[in-house]
């Protein structure tokens, strides 16, 4: 992939990329599976690896179903509701992203989120964690007919950010993520410290570069562009 001649803009992933909201998927799971008498799980890691693939995938690992279970439809609804009231509560931004997007806001770049998750949740979870400066747009599955691995809305927040793709980078944990990114023509940085499934843990990521920990993330954007040194 060409790398772009300037840096305009930044956008995020957000459960495992810009913000840490396992915790609350952690605790709706247990609950759920409170509810419907079964034990604690003990394995919140499943539970981490899963929050990327989804509430399915999660009501899946809660209560040792699937989709074709007759009564699926009102588990999804009941866990749904238990998450709408804990949206945001809970989770926090991964140590440093606040720091990164503090050094974007100085530079004078722009940033966004495109993020699979409904706005609803997106919403709740950009009220109760507040960055400075705020991202310039907020991409959700309600404003485009396909959502990710369709690059539709990076595209989007290009549009509405009046910047160039090429000239953009996009951050995810997904692999869905990065075949976005490199869809759209975008520089690829894989969050290899988010939600990271079993499966995606076996793939080839095509990404151009790896954050181990989101405190690289400013480093891996200088290292990109070498000609942007100004932080």
């Amino acid at each position: 992939m060409q790398e772009p001649n300037s840096l305009q803009a930044v956008l995020f992933d957000l459960d495992g990329t810009l913000i840490d909201t396992a915790v609350e998927f952690i605790v709706v799971v247990q609950s759920m599976r409170d509810k419907y008498g079964l034990p604690p799980t003990t394995s919140e890691s499943k539970i981490r690896e899963s929050v990327s693939d989804g509430a399915n995938a999660l009501i899946k690992l809660a209560l040792e179903i699937d989709e074709f279970h007759p009564k699926f439809s009102f588990f999804r609804q009941t866990f749904l509701d238990m998450y709408k009231d804990l949206a945001g509560k809970k989770c926090k931004p991964y140590n440093g992203i606040k720091k990164s997007i503090k050094w974007l806001g100085e530079q004078e770049i722009k940033w966004g989120i495109a993020t699979n998750k409904p706005r609803i949740y997106t919403d709740a979870i950009l009220r109760e964690n507040i960055f400075n400066p705020m991202p310039n747009c907020v991409i959700c599955p309600e404003d485009i007919r396909n959502p990710k691995p369709s690059p539709e809305a990076l595209l989007l927040a290009c549009e509405i950010l009046g910047c160039n793709p090429k000239e953009t980078v996009y951050i995810g944990d997904h692999a869905r993520d990065i075949e976005a990114g490199n869809t759209a023509g975008m520089y690829t940085i894989f969050a290899n410290y988010g939600y990271i499934s079993a499966q995606d843990r076996c793939k080839k990521i095509d990404a151009n570069a790896f954050a181990q920990d989101p405190k690289e993330l400013k480093k891996l954007l200088t290292n990109a562009f070498p000609y942007f040194k100004r932080g």
